[in-house]
């Protein structure tokens, strides 16, 4: 194989000493045109121990390199380990967050109830304290009614006796007879309120007039309709006080 002129200095350039501006283009030059004998040399070179010292410097920088790479995936790693352990504590930051909302919310709906019940048990209680005042009223107003009945029935009983033939045919005509004195500056058969008089109507303890059923010399029936306010005449729930006039022997 014939020499190459640039074979010295591909030598110097690989060992030394350094080559000259002018020298390392001429050299760059001739490389490019592709000489096999400094392409080997440089081979030699590299593969031999003359290459030692370049293999040195390829280890050293693998070295650097694997070292960089085990940098990158340890920061890598640290900064997905950051990510994660920031969205695991979002995440259970929301989660707190989300109880103590539950928590505020039942307290609300636990408050919401309380109260809620505590109307209920007052309208409960409201309610039974009304009714049972109004049974009270209604059991009052009865015994009231009944007593009345019969205070007003010994009355007409007495303006009969003390006026035969004269027997009040309504409600009305029994006003009348019983509101008159008995005698001159007597007082009346009844001693009827005047402010439960509504005309010849005198209103029971339920603010309804009295009924007068008359049957003539024999008696009648004298009556409240009661509560409910239906005239059954005396019947049904009506609060009644028959009345039967004593004859006496000629």
């Amino acid at each position: 194989m014939t020499s190459c002129p640039f074979l010295e200095l591909c030598e110097r350039d690989l060992e030394g000493p350094a080559l000259s501006e002018e020298e390392q283009r001429g050299l760059e030059d001739h490389l490019s045109a592709g000489c096999p004998s400094c392409e080997e040399r440089i081979e030699a070179y590299v593969s031999g121990s003359g290459g030692g010292e370049a293999a040195a410097v390829m280890r050293e920088l693998d070295g650097r390199l694997a070292r960089a790479s085990e940098f990158a995936a340890e920061a890598m790693a640290s900064s997905e380990a950051r990510v994660l352990a920031r969205v695991r504590e979002r995440v259970r930051g929301e989660a707190v967050a989300e109880r103590r909302r539950e928590r505020r919310r039942a307290q609300r709906l636990f408050f919401y109830v309380l109260n809620l019940l505590a109307v209920v048990l007052m309208a409960a209680a409201y309610a039974g304290t009304y009714m049972a005042a109004r049974v009270q009223q209604r059991a009052a107003q009865r015994i009231a009614a009944l007593n009345e009945l019969n205070a007003l029935a010994i009355a007409l009983a007495r303006y009969v006796r003390e006026h035969p033939g004269r027997v009040p045919a309504d409600a009305a005509e029994l006003v009348e007879a019983l509101a008159g004195p008995r005698a001159e500056g007597a007082q009346p058969y009844y001693p009827f309120e005047a402010d439960r008089l509504r005309g010849c109507d005198y209103l029971d303890p339920f603010g309804r007039p009295y009924r007068f059923l008359g049957r003539g010399s024999s008696g009648g029936v004298l009556y409240s309709v009661g509560p409910d306010g239906r005239d059954e005449r005396g019947g049904g729930d009506d609060l009644a006080r028959p009345i039967i006039f004593a004859h006496r022997s000629p």
